[in-house]
């Protein structure tokens, strides 16, 4: 049986690796834009950077409390 502490360290190595993972898929997603030739404010990019700073804040946010 898991004791609670583990459980709690298991559940951060996922918010962790889920923080890896879509960095990894978003950050893609703008290098593959930025090939393009758009520029780096054009919209599609502000929301894939405002996704990308909220999906930060919030895990962060999670592994605080």
């Amino acid at each position: 049986m898991s004791t609670e502490r583990d459980l709690e360290q298991k559940l951060k190595r996922l918010m962790f690796f889920r923080l890896v993972f879509t960095s990894i898929l978003l950050g893609s997603t703008v290098v593959l834009q930025l090939n393009e030739n758009v520029s780096l404010l054009a919209p599609p990019l502000l929301l894939l950077y405002g996704l990308i700073v909220s999906i930060f804040i919030l895990s962060f946010f999670y592994l605080i409390v």
